[in-house]
C-alpha cells in the first residue's frame, strides 16, 4: 500500500486541480464572454438586455463549461435526511446572522484597505442594485439566483467533490461560491454562506432546502436594506435586528456545530490525504489567487 501512495496522491491532486481549472474557466467565461456581449451597443443601452445576457452567460453557458471540465470526475452521494420545520427555521436564522456577521467583517476589512491604500472603494453590488427596477431585482435575487446558484455550486460542483470527503467538499464548494461573486464586498459572507449551504446539502441530500434558504437570505437582505433606508427609526430597528441575528448565529454555532459529523473520503483515501492534496493542487491555487486579486482590484475600479 505504501508503494501506491505517491500514485494515489498524484491522482488526488490531478482531480482537485481539474476542479480548480473548471471553476476558473467558469469565471473567465462569465467575465470575458459576458463582457464582449455587453460591449454590443444595443445590449449595453438596455438594462433588460444587459441582465438577460448576464443571466444567460452566468447560468447557462458558463455552467456548461464547468460541467465539461469536471464531468470525468466520479460523483458522490449522501444521506437523505430532510430538515424538520423547526431545524429549517433555525438554519434560516443562522444563515441570516452569518450574512450580517461576515458583512461586518468585510466592512472593517475594506475600511482598513482604504486607510492603507489611501484610495476610496466602490461597491459593485450597490451599483447594480441601484440600476435595476425593484421588481426585476427581487425576481433575480429571490428566484433566479437561488435556483441556479444552488444547482451549480451545491449540485453540479458538490457532487463531484463528495468523494474527497465532507471537509474537502464543503470547503472547496464554499470558496468557489465566494469567488464566483468576483468582488471583495461579497467574498467573505458568500463563502461563509457557502459553508452553511454545502453542509445542509451534505447532511440532507435535499437541494430544495438550500434553494429556499438562499432565497430567504437574499430577500431578507433586500428587506433589511429597505428598512435601513426608511429614516432614523428604520435604521435603528434594522441595526437592532442585525445584531440580534448575529448573536443568535454565534449561539447556534457553539450550540450545534459539535453535532455535525464529517464523512471521510472514499477508501483508501484519508481526510489528511485529501486536504494535503488540495493544498498542493495547482489548479486550485491558480484559480484562488487570480480570482482573489481580481476581487480586490474591482473595488477600486467601480
Amino acid at each position: 500500500m505504501d508503494q501506491l501512495q505517491p500514485q494515489l496522491n498524484k491522482l488526488l491532486r490531478r482531480r482537485l486541480s481539474r476542479v480548480g481549472w473548471g471553476v476558473l474557466l467558469y469565471l473567465l467565461t462569465t467575465q470575458i464572454i459576458g463582457g464582449l456581449l455587453l460591449a454590443i451597443p444595443a445590449v449595453g443601452r438596455s438594462i433588460y438586455l444587459t441582465m438577460a445576457v448576464n443571466e444567460a452567460v452566468s447560468y447557462g453557458l458558463a455552467p456548461l463549461v464547468l460541467w465539461l471540465m469536471i464531468r470525468p470526475l466520479p460523483k458522490g452521494r449522501g444521506p437523505e435526511l430532510p430538515l424538520s420545520p423547526r431545524a429549517f427555521a433555525r438554519t434560516a436564522v443562522f444563515s441570516l446572522g452569518t450574512l450580517y456577521l461576515f458583512n461586518l467583517v468585510t466592512v472593517l476589512l475594506v475600511a482598513a484597505v482604504e486607510a492603507f491604500s489611501g484610495s476610496s472603494t466602490g461597491n459593485l453590488l450597490d451599483n447594480v442594485v441601484n440600476s435595476l427596477p425593484t421588481w426585476l431585482y427581487l425576481v433575480m435575487v429571490g428566484a433566479i439566483a437561488p435556483v441556479m446558484e444552488e444547482l451549480i455550486f451545491r449540485k453540479l460542483l458538490l457532487d463531484r467533490l463528495r468523494p474527497f470527503g465532507d471537509r474537502c467538499a464543503i470547503l472547496v464548494s464554499a470558496v468557489a461560491f465566494g469567488l464566483f461573486h468576483m468582488n471583495l464586498y461579497q467574498l467573505f459572507y458568500a463563502t461563509a454562506l457557502g459553508l452553511v449551504f454545502a453542509g445542509v446539502v451534505i447532511k440532507t441530500g435535499r437541494i430544495w432546502h438550500t434553494i429556499a434558504l438562499h432565497a430567504i437570505v437574499n430577500l431578507g437582505s433586500a428587506g433589511m436594506s429597505a428598512l435601513t433606508g426608511a429614516g432614523r427609526w428604520g435604521a435603528g430597528a434594522a441595526g437592532i435586528l442585525m445584531f440580534l441575528l448575529m448573536g443568535l448565529a454565534i449561539y447556534f454555532f457553539f450550540r450545534y456545530a459539535r453535532t455535525f459529523r464529517f464523512a471521510p473520503p472514499a477508501p483508501p483515501v484519508t481526510d489528511r490525504q485529501a486536504l494535503s492534496s488540495l493544498l498542493r493542487a495547482p489548479g486550485i491555487w491558480v484559480c484562488t489567487v487570480l480570482t482573489l486579486a481580481a476581487s480586490v482590484a474591482v473595488i477600486f475600479l467601480v
